[in-house]
């Protein structure tokens, strides 16, 4: 394996666009074609989950969408970070992606594809309060979409139930601070063999699946 000649594959290129185009995110072949999900910036100081793309995985396309624009262009920022409440594909609390995995075995078609993130709410005291981030709750955010493009949010704080699967080995895969969704769960290699419980440390791709983000996945069931 080596490196493809021409990388980088995806790098600023709009008018309105930043400095920063990152594959923090997932990419997933999809309907005939590679579908990324990344963290990208606007020239006005906006983030939020960026979306491309492509026919080869090289070269990518962004298609342009009103959810958020820049000097009055659209753009392809589908979740804007800071998008007030009750406009479209709003996740109030949301600060950054760690994935989008296509859930083929959800029976409710408006979340076929769930996207998992990392919610801050800052300036909070109370019971939840991050004991790591003084003045800060945070959590597991879980949002669903018919499509991939247009996102409703399911739960800010880590109803850790909407990731949840559970699989014919007897093995359920149960999202912790990063997540992991996977249709092979023999593919985890575990890092612990405790009956009952095991750890597994990624960064991992498993299977044909999504790796949401890093480092922490647990899983209960068949050995």
């Amino acid at each position: 394996m080596k490196k493809f000649s021409a990388n980088p594959v995806l790098q600023p290129t709009e008018a309105w666009e930043g400095c920063v185009a990152i594959v923090y995110g997932s990419v997933i072949r999809d309907e005939g074609k590679y579908r990324m999900w990344y963290l990208g910036y606007g020239k006005d100081g906006s983030r939020g989950v960026a979306y491309a793309e492509s026919a080869d995985g090289i070269a990518w396309r962004k298609p342009a969408f009103d959810f958020h624009r820049v000097d009055g262009q659209a753009t392809n920022l589908l979740i804007p970070a800071g998008a007030k409440e009750g406009s479209p594909n709003a996740l109030p609390v949301y600060y950054e992606l760690f994935g989008v995995h296509k859930d083929s075995a959800e029976a409710d078609p408006s979340r076929r594809y769930k996207l998992g993130f990392l919610s801050i709410q800052r300036g909070y005291k109370g019971p939840r309060e991050d004991p790591f981030h003084r003045g800060e709750r945070r959590g597991l955010g879980v949002a669903a979409s018919p499509d991939g493009i247009h996102w409703k949010l399911i739960d800010s704080w880590g109803d850790r139930s909407h990731l949840r699967r559970r699989h014919a080995t007897g093995c359920t895969i149960r999202p912790g601070r990063n997540t992991c969704c996977t249709e092979e769960p023999s593919t985890c290699l575990p890092t612990s063999s405790k009956p009952g419980k095991q750890r597994l440390g990624a960064p991992l791709l498993l299977g044909r699946s999504v790796l949401v983000s890093s480092p922490m996945i647990s899983f209960t069931g068949a050995p």
